[in-house]
């Protein structure tokens, strides 16, 4: 049995609290009557109905089955795209087949604010107090928030912990609320001031929410209160006029506190009612300095000083203001090293390759020209090597903490790649009978323009692609070189060795001594050239040697 499922739309779009159909195409390209389940995968379950989960559909027939999505209003039901598959699967074969979906859920807004406690008192011996104000984002999108506190007789100034925040949904936040009256009441009844707090969304001002708060502002004092206040403050103002004070070192401040040997220290201080200042550093006096001021102080040697400062003011001496002071060595800083820098002598243009190197611990920064800089933890780099042949000096450059730098440099030649290939080059076989003297010789190439086959000190042209036979005499080295259209080449060798020939052993019987078999000349195949050599008439025995065949490029 055949089917085809087919969704009306690719996109269904719905806001939380509200539903969407969801037409489903069901084709029976069967040749019988197949009743289909319908399933939703991808989805939270609860926000799919599917009224009719299974239905029959006759041979040829099409049908539209539809199903409901509704995701809940609530903020678990994130704004966004939500990608499904609807699953219709016979009942009569067991197979199914799908057809993804994606539900666009909409954004909704839903701010909720409240105030803890909602009503606070301010006097004149308690300025300021605290509203708690808790912001729940109840939608489904985050929410950019700004915070505002407003009162009808603009009396009280807000001051919030943060002023804006940013909420998921479903998240909230608690934030402090200062509320602090402009002008204190000295005589006066106790007020009652409605205040509004606010949080509206930055980028779509609409979205808001706000509650209604208040604040309770009583007086300072009563009348008679104020009177013994005064009378208090004048007492006050008088022996204040009258009674000298005390010098006192109001403040202190060693910048830097930790330096190193002559590295220079300011020491800063301010007083109250003082005529001059005396400064200990370590067992150094110094006299005679302003009440207020500065002394630059660059210290020797290394060790920890006390450092302390005096008022005076005619024989009266304040407590002293102390602070310490501690004076290191510099740390010796290692020379930069490079240890190692390695990299091919020649490489081919356009392959990669990779130049290898090591540095000591006291490198903080490694560059190589003309790459750039590097990890000095690192040990090796790839380089691309460029499209043209040239030489390219790579100079490594180390430098420690304290500006000192080593350099290395390494050449690298870049050759221009040929465009011939040899792919096959071959001998069979590789030892031959010294009766016969005959090797095939097989190659295959490509790219090639011009083909030379060397050996025993001749050279022959060949074809791209083909097979001769040889005679030899000898060992003998076969060189096969590929010329490209602008001359560059590849070259490929390989050895063949002749078989030692076996001695006769001489006989007794009447018959003589056997003599060994003498070479035949043998003839080429393949359009060949036959070399023969008769320098020892094919008789003198040889002894084995193992073939061996080289290749190269």
């Amino acid at each position: 049995m055949s089917f085809s499922v087919k969704l009306e739309s690719d996109t269904f779009t719905v806001e939380p609290g509200s539903s969407v159909a969801v037409a489903v195409e069901v084709t029976n390209s069967g040749e019988t009557s197949d009743h289909f389940e319908l399933s939703v995968e991808g989805l939270d379950p609860q926000w799919s109905a599917i009224p009719t989960p299974s239905f029959r559909v006759e041979p040829g027939e099409t049908i539209v089955e539809r199903f409901f999505l509704k995701p809940a209003r609530e903020s678990d039901s994130s704004a966004g795209d939500y990608p499904f598959v609807t699953k219709i699967r016979s009942l009569e074969s067991g197979d199914s087949k799908t057809a993804q979906g994606v539900l666009e859920i909409k954004p909704f807004h839903h701010l909720s604010v409240d105030a803890d406690p909602r009503r606070i008192t301010i006097s004149g011996a308690k300025p300021e107090n605290t509203f708690t104000l808790t912001v729940m984002n109840l939608g489904n999108v985050e929410q950019s928030l700004q915070l505002f506190a407003t009162d009808t007789d603009d009396e009280f100034v807000f001051e919030f912990d943060r002023d804006q925040v940013v909420l998921p949904p479903g998240g909230q936040v608690k934030v402090g609320v200062g509320v602090t009256a402009m002008q204190k009441m000295w005589f006066s009844s106790t007020r009652l001031h409605p205040i509004t707090l606010s949080a509206r969304n930055i980028e779509n001002p609409a979205v808001a929410a706000s509650v209604q708060a208040q604040v309770e502002q009583r007086p300072l004092v009563s009348p008679g209160l104020l009177g013994v206040i005064v009378f208090a403050f004048l007492l006050l103002t008088f022996w204040i006029v009258t009674i000298p004070k005390a010098p006192v070192v109001n403040a202190l401040s060693i910048n830097p506190s930790s330096v190193m040997v002559n590295d220079p220290v300011k020491i800063v201080w301010r007083t109250s009612h003082a005529d001059s200042v005396t400064l200990i550093i370590g067992k150094r006096t110094i006299e005679n300095q302003p009440d207020s001021g500065e002394f630059t102080f660059q210290p020797d040697e290394a060790g920890t000083f006390g450092v302390a400062v005096y008022a005076l003011s005619g024989k009266r001496q304040s407590s002293p203001r102390e602070g310490e002071l501690k004076v290191n060595v510099p740390e010796q800083v290692p020379d930069p090293k490079i240890e190692d820098l390695s990299g091919p002598s020649k490489v081919k243009c356009g392959e990669q390759f990779t130049i290898r190197f090591r540095v000591n611990d006291a490198v903080t920064r490694l560059t190589l020209e003309p790459i750039g800089t590097m990890d000095p933890k690192s040990s090796s780099i790839q380089v691309t090597s460029p499209n043209s042949p040239g030489t390219q000096t790579y100079t490594l450059i180390a430098t420690n903490a304290e500006g000192k730098v080593v350099r290395r440099e390494i050449k690298v030649e870049f050759e221009k790649l040929t465009a011939a290939k040899i792919v096959k080059f071959s001998a069979d076989p590789l030892e031959v009978d010294p009766l016969s003297g005959l090797v095939t010789i097989s190659w295959q190439t490509a790219g090639a323009f011009r083909l030379e086959l060397s050996y025993n000190g001749q050279t022959i042209e060949l074809d791209q692609n083909g097979r001769r036979d040889i005679q030899i005499i000898q060992d003998t080295e076969f060189t096969l070189t590929a010329y490209d259209i602008d001359g560059l080449t590849a070259t490929k060798t390989v050895s063949v060795k002749l078989k030692e020939e076996p001695v006769a052993e001489p006989t007794t019987g009447g018959g003589g001594v056997t003599p060994p078999p003498l070479d035949p000349p043998g003839g080429g195949s393949g359009g060949g050239r036959t070399v023969n050599d008769d320098r020892d008439g094919g008789n003198a025995p040889r002894r084995p040697r193992p073939a061996t065949t080289s290749i190269g490029n």
